[in-house]
Protein backbone atom coordinates (compact mmCIF):
# COMPACT_ATOMS: atom_id res chain seq x y z
CA UNK A 1 0.00 0.00 0.00
CA UNK A 2 0.85 3.98 -0.41
CA UNK A 3 1.30 4.10 3.28
CA UNK A 4 3.92 1.53 3.69
CA UNK A 5 6.02 3.29 0.72
CA UNK A 6 5.62 6.76 1.17
CA UNK A 7 3.40 7.25 4.45
CA UNK A 8 4.41 10.97 4.80
CA UNK A 9 3.23 11.06 1.62
CA UNK A 10 -0.05 9.51 2.00
CA UNK A 11 -1.07 11.10 5.29
CA UNK A 12 -0.56 14.66 3.21
CA UNK A 13 -2.93 13.57 0.74
CA UNK A 14 -5.48 11.85 3.20
CA UNK A 15 -5.22 15.35 5.05
CA UNK A 16 -6.24 17.37 2.32
CA UNK A 17 -9.45 15.46 1.17
CA UNK A 18 -12.45 17.47 2.30
CA UNK A 19 -14.36 16.58 4.97
CA UNK A 20 -16.94 13.33 5.16
CA UNK A 21 -16.97 9.82 5.10
CA UNK A 22 -14.32 9.33 2.38
CA UNK A 23 -11.37 11.59 4.29
CA UNK A 24 -12.24 9.46 7.66
CA UNK A 25 -11.96 5.93 5.89
CA UNK A 26 -8.86 7.51 4.38
CA UNK A 27 -7.43 8.41 7.16
CA UNK A 28 -8.55 5.39 8.98
CA UNK A 29 -6.71 2.74 6.02
CA UNK A 30 -3.30 5.01 6.59
CA UNK A 31 -3.38 5.00 10.12
CA UNK A 32 -3.76 0.71 10.51
CA UNK A 33 -0.85 0.06 7.54
CA UNK A 34 1.36 2.78 9.11
CA UNK A 35 0.45 1.29 12.46
CA UNK A 36 1.59 -2.39 10.71
CA UNK A 37 5.18 -0.71 9.19
CA UNK A 38 5.81 1.92 11.87
CA UNK A 39 4.32 2.29 14.86
CA UNK A 40 5.96 4.95 16.05
CA UNK A 41 5.68 7.51 13.27
CA UNK A 42 2.02 6.42 13.11
CA UNK A 43 1.74 7.39 16.39
CA UNK A 44 2.75 10.65 15.76
CA UNK A 45 0.48 11.05 12.96
CA UNK A 46 -2.53 9.80 15.00
CA UNK A 47 -2.22 11.89 18.08
CA UNK A 48 -2.76 14.80 15.61
CA UNK A 49 -6.15 14.18 14.66
CA UNK A 50 -9.10 15.00 16.66
CA UNK A 51 -9.69 13.32 20.04
CA UNK A 52 -12.86 10.88 20.28
CA UNK A 53 -13.46 7.24 20.17
CA UNK A 54 -12.02 6.43 16.72
CA UNK A 55 -8.59 8.15 17.27
CA UNK A 56 -8.66 6.31 20.31
CA UNK A 57 -8.93 3.26 18.89
CA UNK A 58 -6.22 3.85 16.22
CA UNK A 59 -3.72 4.90 19.11
CA UNK A 60 -4.46 1.32 21.16
CA UNK A 61 -4.15 -0.41 17.68
CA UNK A 62 -0.59 1.45 16.85
CA UNK A 63 0.53 1.26 20.41
CA UNK A 64 0.10 -2.47 20.28
CA UNK A 65 1.50 -2.84 17.17
CA UNK A 66 4.56 -0.96 18.01
CA UNK A 67 4.98 -3.81 21.61
CA UNK A 68 4.82 -6.07 19.35
CA UNK A 69 8.60 -5.12 18.21
CA UNK A 70 9.43 -2.45 20.79
CA UNK A 71 7.55 -3.17 23.95
CA UNK A 72 9.50 -1.33 26.22
CA UNK A 73 9.67 1.80 24.24
CA UNK A 74 5.96 1.33 23.53
CA UNK A 75 5.26 1.61 27.30
CA UNK A 76 7.20 4.30 28.47
CA UNK A 77 5.49 6.44 25.71
CA UNK A 78 1.90 5.15 26.81
CA UNK A 79 2.40 5.83 30.30
CA UNK A 80 2.98 9.42 29.20
CA UNK A 81 -1.10 9.50 27.56
CA UNK A 82 -2.79 12.09 30.01
CA UNK A 83 -6.35 10.62 29.30
CA UNK A 84 -6.03 8.08 32.51
CA UNK A 85 -8.53 5.92 30.77
CA UNK A 86 -6.79 5.83 27.47
CA UNK A 87 -3.48 5.22 29.16
CA UNK A 88 -4.60 2.60 31.08
CA UNK A 89 -6.64 1.21 28.06
CA UNK A 90 -3.59 1.46 26.05
CA UNK A 91 -1.26 0.12 28.33
CA UNK A 92 -3.28 -3.48 29.15
CA UNK A 93 -2.95 -4.03 25.61
CA UNK A 94 0.79 -3.27 25.30
CA UNK A 95 1.24 -5.59 28.14
CA UNK A 96 -0.63 -8.24 26.59
CA UNK A 97 1.03 -8.11 23.16
CA UNK A 98 4.38 -8.03 25.00
CA UNK A 99 3.37 -11.66 26.59
CA UNK A 100 4.06 -13.00 22.93
CA UNK A 101 7.96 -12.79 23.76
CA UNK A 102 8.21 -12.42 27.49
CA UNK A 103 5.13 -13.09 29.54
CA UNK A 104 7.24 -12.79 32.66
CA UNK A 105 8.08 -9.74 31.35
CA UNK A 106 4.67 -8.80 30.78
CA UNK A 107 2.88 -10.03 34.04
CA UNK A 108 5.22 -8.28 36.75
CA UNK A 109 4.59 -4.88 34.15
CA UNK A 110 0.57 -5.41 34.08
CA UNK A 111 0.70 -5.96 37.93
CA UNK A 112 3.11 -3.06 38.72
CA UNK A 113 2.15 -0.08 36.33
CA UNK A 114 -1.61 -0.29 34.89
CA UNK A 115 -3.81 0.45 37.51
CA UNK A 116 -5.91 -2.41 38.86
CA UNK A 117 -9.89 -2.47 37.02
CA UNK A 118 -10.94 -4.20 34.19
CA UNK A 119 -8.36 -3.23 32.33
CA UNK A 120 -5.43 -4.61 34.27
CA UNK A 121 -7.57 -8.18 35.03
CA UNK A 122 -8.25 -8.26 30.86
CA UNK A 123 -4.46 -7.86 30.22
CA UNK A 124 -3.52 -10.05 33.12
CA UNK A 125 -5.96 -13.00 32.07
CA UNK A 126 -4.58 -12.55 28.32
CA UNK A 127 -0.85 -12.74 29.74
CA UNK A 128 -1.61 -15.92 31.39
CA UNK A 129 -2.85 -17.52 28.92
CA UNK A 130 0.12 -17.51 26.79
CA UNK A 131 2.37 -17.97 29.24
CA UNK A 132 0.53 -20.87 30.78
CA UNK A 133 0.74 -22.70 27.09
CA UNK A 134 4.91 -21.86 27.78
CA UNK A 135 5.38 -22.60 31.41
CA UNK A 136 2.28 -23.54 33.61
CA UNK A 137 4.30 -23.70 37.09
CA UNK A 138 5.63 -20.16 36.62
CA UNK A 139 2.47 -18.77 35.09
CA UNK A 140 0.16 -20.24 38.43
CA UNK A 141 2.56 -18.94 40.84
CA UNK A 142 2.20 -15.47 39.36
CA UNK A 143 -1.42 -16.19 39.76
CA UNK A 144 -1.57 -16.84 43.40
CA UNK A 145 0.02 -13.79 44.15
CA UNK A 146 -2.97 -11.89 43.10
CA UNK A 147 -5.55 -10.49 45.80
CA UNK A 148 -7.89 -12.82 46.94
CA UNK A 149 -11.04 -12.20 44.44
CA UNK A 150 -12.46 -13.00 41.25
CA UNK A 151 -9.45 -12.35 39.10
CA UNK A 152 -7.28 -14.73 41.53
CA UNK A 153 -10.08 -17.53 40.76
CA UNK A 154 -10.45 -17.28 37.04
CA UNK A 155 -6.41 -17.09 36.76
CA UNK A 156 -5.80 -20.31 38.69
CA UNK A 157 -8.88 -22.21 37.67
CA UNK A 158 -7.20 -21.49 33.82
CA UNK A 159 -3.74 -22.19 34.91
CA UNK A 160 -4.36 -25.50 37.05
CA UNK A 161 -6.01 -26.95 34.71
CA UNK A 162 -3.30 -26.79 32.08
CA UNK A 163 -0.86 -27.91 34.70
CA UNK A 164 -2.46 -30.39 35.94
CA UNK A 165 -2.72 -31.55 32.42
CA UNK A 166 0.64 -31.24 31.57
CA UNK A 167 2.72 -32.14 35.06
CA UNK A 168 -0.54 -33.37 37.49
CA UNK A 169 2.09 -34.47 39.97
CA UNK A 170 3.97 -31.22 40.35
CA UNK A 171 1.21 -29.08 40.18
CA UNK A 172 -0.59 -31.36 42.61
CA UNK A 173 2.60 -30.67 45.11
CA UNK A 174 2.81 -27.21 44.75
CA UNK A 175 -0.62 -27.35 45.92
CA UNK A 176 -0.51 -29.80 48.97
CA UNK A 177 2.23 -27.46 50.10
CA UNK A 178 0.11 -24.33 50.20
CA UNK A 179 -1.48 -22.87 53.47
CA UNK A 180 -5.03 -22.99 53.77
CA UNK A 181 -6.93 -20.48 51.95
CA UNK A 182 -9.45 -19.24 49.73
CA UNK A 183 -6.39 -19.58 47.10
CA UNK A 184 -5.47 -22.82 48.04
CA UNK A 185 -9.62 -24.29 47.46
CA UNK A 186 -9.62 -22.66 44.28
CA UNK A 187 -6.54 -24.49 43.40
CA UNK A 188 -7.65 -27.78 44.50
CA UNK A 189 -10.98 -27.32 42.70
CA UNK A 190 -9.35 -26.42 39.02
CA UNK A 191 -7.58 -29.11 39.92
CA UNK A 192 -9.68 -31.41 40.58
CA UNK A 193 -11.99 -30.70 37.33
CA UNK A 194 -8.67 -30.73 35.16
CA UNK A 195 -7.93 -34.19 36.50
CA UNK A 196 -11.44 -35.51 35.91
CA UNK A 197 -10.35 -36.04 32.07
CA UNK A 198 -7.89 -38.60 33.15
CA UNK A 199 -8.77 -39.76 36.06
CA UNK A 200 -12.29 -39.05 37.68
CA UNK A 201 -11.78 -41.32 41.01
CA UNK A 202 -9.02 -39.22 42.36
CA UNK A 203 -10.55 -36.14 40.68
CA UNK A 204 -13.42 -36.66 43.06
CA UNK A 205 -11.31 -36.97 46.32
CA UNK A 206 -9.58 -33.90 45.47
CA UNK A 207 -13.43 -32.31 45.31
CA UNK A 208 -13.82 -34.14 48.62
CA UNK A 209 -11.02 -32.57 50.11
CA UNK A 210 -12.10 -28.87 50.01
CA UNK A 211 -14.59 -27.95 53.18
CA UNK A 212 -18.50 -27.61 53.07
CA UNK A 213 -19.94 -25.10 50.79
CA UNK A 214 -21.00 -24.25 47.01
CA UNK A 215 -17.61 -24.68 45.74
CA UNK A 216 -17.08 -28.41 47.27
CA UNK A 217 -20.57 -28.88 45.83
CA UNK A 218 -20.00 -27.50 42.82
CA UNK A 219 -16.49 -29.05 41.79
CA UNK A 220 -18.29 -32.40 42.72
CA UNK A 221 -21.19 -32.15 40.64
CA UNK A 222 -18.67 -30.89 37.87
CA UNK A 223 -16.19 -33.99 38.27
CA UNK A 224 -18.68 -36.34 38.58
CA UNK A 225 -20.63 -35.11 35.72
CA UNK A 226 -17.53 -35.56 33.75
CA UNK A 227 -16.96 -39.60 35.07
CA UNK A 228 -20.73 -40.41 34.03
CA UNK A 229 -19.12 -39.47 30.39
CA UNK A 230 -16.15 -41.26 30.81
CA UNK A 231 -17.85 -44.40 32.88
CA UNK A 232 -21.04 -44.43 33.78
CA UNK A 233 -21.02 -47.55 35.67
CA UNK A 234 -18.12 -46.67 38.16
CA UNK A 235 -19.72 -43.16 38.40
CA UNK A 236 -22.88 -44.43 39.63
CA UNK A 237 -21.72 -46.84 42.18
CA UNK A 238 -19.83 -43.99 43.41
CA UNK A 239 -22.44 -41.82 43.55
CA UNK A 240 -24.95 -44.12 45.54
CA UNK A 241 -22.31 -44.67 48.32
CA UNK A 242 -21.10 -41.02 48.16
CA UNK A 243 -22.25 -38.37 50.94
CA UNK A 244 -24.35 -36.64 48.11
CA UNK A 245 -27.50 -35.02 48.86
CA UNK A 246 -30.36 -36.84 47.44
CA UNK A 247 -31.12 -33.89 45.27
CA UNK A 248 -27.72 -34.24 44.06
CA UNK A 249 -28.13 -38.05 43.26
CA UNK A 250 -31.08 -37.60 41.50
CA UNK A 251 -29.65 -34.87 39.58
CA UNK A 252 -26.71 -36.91 38.44
CA UNK A 253 -28.17 -40.11 38.11
CA UNK A 254 -31.63 -38.45 35.79
CA UNK A 255 -31.35 -39.77 32.29
CA UNK A 256 -29.92 -36.84 30.17
CA UNK A 257 -32.11 -35.82 27.42
CA UNK A 258 -30.99 -36.87 23.59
Amino acid sequence: MWAGNDLDGAIAWSLALPEGADRSAAIHSIAYEASRTDPKHALEFIQELPAGSERDVLVIHAAKQWATKEPANASAWAELIVDMDLRTRALADIASAWSDTDPEAAANYAISVILPGRDQARAAIEILQRWVAENPASATIWAASFPEGELQEIALRTNIGSWAAREPVAAAEWIEKRAPGADKDQAIGAYAVALAETDPAAAVRWAEMLPAGELRNNRTMKVVERWLDLNATAARAWIEKSSLSENQKNDLLRPQKP
